[in-house]
């Protein structure tokens, strides 16, 4: 009996992952700068949600535009590394607003041990963001090996106008 319970706990641990990833906490941001020196990451423009307004032709207004906004995205993953040297993993990396979803890998960096690892991303869909007029979120997704970490959302308010030609709504 106690061999049995000793080659399952042996079986357990063979099945581990080397690499364990959890989402701690992210957030949008206007811009990302990072010290060459230290590593030292500052967030400017910390983003806990966005207003835009856009004036297009008439009969655009009620229909989804694509929007080129600067966006970054800062994102705190715990990592466990059962590795003796670190460790990079890539990512599934998802935004999605308004029925419309892009898709990307992204690699991550993982230390030895249990530590932080950081991510510091540009938001760069290929035609700008989706927007309709009113109130949507965008949705940054993260999923490590099919297991899904967590969201980060931003929730986006959208004044969308018509105008004439000449300038006038």
């Amino acid at each position: 009996m106690t061999e049995t319970l000793k080659e399952s706990n042996a079986e357990e641990k063979i099945k581990k992952p080397d690499v364990e990833l959890k989402l701690h906490w992210g957030t949008f941001c206007k811009s990302i700068t990072q010290e060459l020196d230290t590593s030292e990451t500052s967030l400017i423009g910390v983003l806990p949600g966005l207003k835009v307004a856009a004036q297009v032709e008439p009969g655009l207004a009620e229909k989804t535009i694509f929007l080129p906004i600067p966006l970054w995205l800062h994102v705190n993953f715990i990592c466990k590394n059962r590795k003796s040297e670190p460790s990079q993993a890539d990512l599934e990396f998802s935004l999605s607003i308004n029925g419309q979803v892009h898709k990307q890998m992204v690699p991550i960096v993982i230390g030895q041990a249990e530590a932080p690892a950081v991510l510091n991303i540009r938001v760069n869909t290929p035609t700008g963001i989706p927007l309709r007029r009113g109130s949507q979120v965008l949705k940054a997704s993260f999923s490590y090996r099919g297991e899904q970490l967590g969201d980060i959302n931003l929730p986006i308010t959208a004044d969308i106008v018509a105008v004439q030609p000449g300038g006038k709504p």
